[in-house]
């Protein structure tokens, strides 16, 4: 893995991490400001999560795309952040599609 792919890879890993702490601090209400600031049920806060996670894993994904460019077959730091990034990514589309087909 040439040096660059490896900082890449390891950024698409660190913004895996930190996108997943703070869709958490989303959701639970942390930055609401009030007790009522999530609406009713606290749907609000999941909605916003769900956001932060999925901007936060589509630019983690791209990271991890460009570093599996740039680095040998057997290299597993891209495959990690790919895996990281993409799956959460997967699954907000799969919500997506079955809320469009209801």
């Amino acid at each position: 893995m040439k040096p660059g792919a490896a900082h890449l890879a390891l950024a698409s890993i660190a913004i895996a991490g930190l996108t997943y702490g703070l869709a958490i601090l989303v959701t639970r209400g942390t930055f609401a400001g009030w007790t009522g600031g999530c609406g009713d049920f606290g749907m609000r806060c999941v909605g916003q999560g769900v956001i932060v996670l999925g901007v936060g894993c589509l630019i983690g994904l791209i990271f991890a795309l460009i570093s599996l460019g740039h680095a040998d077959p057997r290299t597993w730091l891209g495959w990690a952040g790919l895996l990281m990034n993409g799956v959460p990514l997967a699954a907000i589309g799969v919500g997506w599609v079955l809320i469009a087909l209801r």
